[in-house]
């Protein structure tokens, strides 16, 4: 008996979720803001990481060298939707107008790896 009906579903439904990174962002109440992350489909992952590899010359052959930090900016901005790591003024605030410098200048190293964790644990890209 053929199970081909399971498979016809569609693959991928967006999920998006809350996580509050830090206790320095706080609305006008005083209460932490959330950054709000939208889960990312395959093909985007892996356009990122195509993105995030470059060719380099070394000894007169071309290598590829993926750049892991470079990905993962890039994943946290493109799944970030609050706040948004493409807005101008937020890049001028922090002192860059490149994106993909922001998160480093916005967050201390542990808001970072919260922020990036939970894009992992969203995207099921955890490994423990």
């Amino acid at each position: 008996m053929s199970n081909l009906n399971a498979f016809l579903k569609l693959a991928y439904t967006e999920k998006t979720i809350e996580v509050v990174i830090s206790d320095r962002f706080l609305d006008g109440e005083g209460k932490p803001v959330p950054f709000i992350l939208k889960s990312m489909k395959q093909e985007q992952l892996q356009a990122l990481a195509k993105r995030s590899t470059h060719e380099r010359k070394v000894n007169g052959r071309t290598v590829q060298e993926f750049d892991k930090l470079e990905h993962i900016n890039r994943c946290i901005i493109a799944s970030c939707v609050q706040p948004c790591f493409t807005d101008r003024e937020l890049c001028l605030a922090y002192g860059t107008e490149d994106p993909l410098e922001l998160p480093q200048k916005m967050l201390f190293v542990s808001e970072y790896e919260r922020l990036a964790r939970a894009f992992a644990q969203l995207n099921g890209l955890e490994t423990s």
